[in-house]
């Protein structure tokens, strides 16, 4: 199924949560009040709002790899400017849903700086250009003050709209090109930077820094770093480098 790094972090973070549900779930009489309590929480909904991120993460992530996979031709591969259109629109608002359920992870766990965060997460090129043409393409607001207009008008120019790359005109005259896979490889990085703090600060909550889960994590850094990993006779960890084989 999906092996991006971001859906690797999501399914350990559902495996901590699951192990501590079975395990806790029968032992005390209000178990959302426990998951509260656990893991710092301001209230029992905390719990519902954990889940539904997942969730949302696991599903935004499939679009995202599916688009990774095939371009905005999607899997048919036929010159269809509306199969265009459709995938464009569906691969930025994933992204965006993806983006909330992340900023609801962040508030959640108190990550430090977290405003500051989601600030750079939604000024990220991928979130601009969706909040320019997926989401306020007839009324972008505009905070150039100098200009008589409230706000600009965004729109695809459809003749360059091509694979992942894309042209979009600002009022009519001024353009702008993007590189959807360039930007979201970009996106991706600051994402899963953030989502491995949450994880990590999972793993300490429910079972204090449980080796289990730690080095499974461990494992996910390095790949995230580029790093393969092998043990020796005595099982211990020898790292080598990627640029070094």
């Amino acid at each position: 199924m999906a092996d991006s790094i971001i859906y690797k972090l999501n399914n350990l973070h559902h495996c901590i949560l699951s192990n501590f549900a079975e395990k806790d779930c029968r032992t005390f009489p209000d178990f959302k009040t426990e998951v509260m309590k656990r893991f710092g929480f301001e209230n029992k909904f905390g719990w519902n709002i954990m889940l539904n991120a997942i969730y949302l993460i696991d599903d935004t992530e499939l679009a995202k790899i599916s688009f990774q996979k095939f371009g905005l031709q999607g899997p048919a591969r036929y010159d269809d400017p509306g199969e265009k259109y459709l995938r464009l629109y569906g691969i930025l608002n994933a992204i965006y849903q993806q983006y909330q359920a992340l900023s609801n992870l962040l508030e959640l766990y108190k990550i430090d700086n977290k405003k500051e965060i989601i600030e750079e997460l939604k000024g990220s090129r991928i979130l601009m250009l969706r909040n320019k043409i997926a989401s306020h393409s007839a009324n972008y607001a505009n905070k150039k003050s100098e200009q008589q207009n409230k706000f600009d008008v965004f729109e695809v120019y459809r003749y360059a709209l091509s694979y992942e790359k894309i042209i979009i005109l600002r009022n009519q005259e001024e353009s702008d090109k993007y590189d959807l896979t360039n930007d979201l490889k970009d996106y991706d990085a600051l994402f899963i930077d953030n989502l491995y703090k949450i994880v990590e600060k999972a793993i300490k909550k429910a079972f204090n820094n449980s080796s289990k889960f730690k080095e499974k994590l461990e494992s996910i850094s390095d790949e995230i770093n580029g790093r393969i990993v092998i043990k020796d006779n005595d099982g211990k960890k020898i790292i080598i480098q990627n640029d070094i084989i």
